[in-house]
């Protein structure tokens, strides 16, 4: 999305995030069966990662130099408030409503960002359509990172589906590796991995991973833990 953002515009690809985050977040909420709420979710997570990226981008193009830090430190801060928020709002959702509440409290956020954003935002950064988008890193860098995700799923099944597991796993490694060595022989790649040269960048982003994975375990092992373990409510012990 990032690659994409600086051939057509972060602002336009922003606001369109805005709207698919919305369309996906309705159909979500009318979903029949799993099949049907996973490929909305997919909808979903498009419109998020047009957010997410773009977000970053347009603060940095918004920021001068000199308050740069303070600038991103505040967005990382109203990132991390939400999320907190999140958790608790998630819980007084869960005890008045079922489950499609968490999708239909994002249409009225979305249609108000659809417009905020449409009204307030101007596009300020510098276009490079020169840097085509590198479909075949994409390529490889979706079905590794897809394959081990489903692997990891796939184990966590148990001896049924260990055979699964590591076959996806071991999929997901080989075109990893293939992306890593497509991406030192092109022009424009997807992910200069010079970047991971610089020590604070590559110890950043190793920090970042070991906190997304414990952050992310621990939501999802407690909330099984807690209510479909201990019987408790989303708010309080039953």
């Amino acid at each position: 999305m990032g690659r994409i953002a600086d051939q057509f515009g972060r602002v336009k690809l922003y606001n369109l995030g805005f709207v698919i985050f919305t369309v996906g977040s309705l159909l979500s909420a009318l979903s029949q069966n799993p099949f049907q709420l996973i490929g909305f979710r997919v909808i979903q997570g498009v419109g998020f990662a047009l957010l997410i990226t773009n977000s970053y981008a347009i603060v940095v193009d918004a920021s001068p130099k000199s308050e740069l830090g303070t600038m991103l430190g505040i967005n990382q801060t109203a990132i991390r408030l939400g999320n907190v928020a999140g958790l608790t709002i998630s819980g007084i959702i869960l005890s008045v409503v079922d489950w499609r509440g968490f999708c239909y409290v994002n249409i009225p956020i979305g249609i108000f960002g659809t417009i905020w954003a449409y009204k307030r935002l101007k596009e300020i950064s510098i276009l490079d359509p020169s840097k085509k988008m590198d479909w075949i890193g994409f390529a490889f860098f979706f079905i590794g990172l897809t394959s081990v995700l489903l692997g990891i799923t796939y184990l966590s099944y148990g001896a049924g589906s260990l055979d699964l597991g590591l076959s996806l796993l071991l999929l997901g490694f080989f075109f990893i590796v293939a992306f890593a060595g497509a991406e030192a022989k092109i022009p424009n790649p997807l992910l200069d991995l010079k970047l991971f040269k610089i020590r604070s960048f590559a110890m950043g982003s190793v920090a970042q991973l070991l906190n997304s994975i414990v952050l992310n375990a621990i939501i999802v092992l407690l909330a099984f833990y807690f209510q479909p373990g201990l019987g408790c409510s989303p708010l309080r012990r039953a």
